[in-house]
């Protein structure tokens, strides 16, 4: 069995106004990381060119041990591309990496903030009759 990989939507830019990028050594924990789409990729633009980029790199996807991870940073269409593609081929269970801000000794803080697992299940819809 192979080791967990961390799908990361997008690859976080350096922020414009200091050059900032989000540090993602936290998600390390989960797994080998991999970015599903580069950091200037513009998903939204050229959905289906993105679809095909997506399915390149999901190929080895395993919902039971990997998980998927938004960095609040890329385009939202990224995420978007990715669960329909998953949902599509049959996961009914995704797993994804939460970020949760560290209590700091000034409040909240990303220093000591921390990724935790949440599990979706997206399988048929409970109580819903056609």
């Amino acid at each position: 069995m192979s080791n967990p990989t961390v799908y990361i939507f997008q690859q976080p830019r350096p922020r414009k106004s200091d050059g900032w990028v989000p540090n993602l050594e936290p998600a390390t924990k989960y797994g080998k990381l991999k970015f599903i789409f580069d950091a200037e990729d513009k998903p939204h633009l050229d959905p289906s060119a993105a679809l095909t980029k997506a399915v390149a790199r999901l190929k080895d996807f395993d919902a039971e041990k990997d998980y998927l991870c938004w960095t609040n940073f890329g385009d939202p269409a990224s995420q978007w591309l990715v669960i329909m593609l998953l949902s599509g081929r049959g996961n009914n269970l995704l797993r994804f990496l939460y970020w949760s801000r560290g209590k700091g000794a000034n409040g909240m803080s990303a220093e000591n903030g921390y990724y935790f697992p949440v599990e979706l299940s997206i399988g048929p819809i409970k109580g819903h009759h056609h």
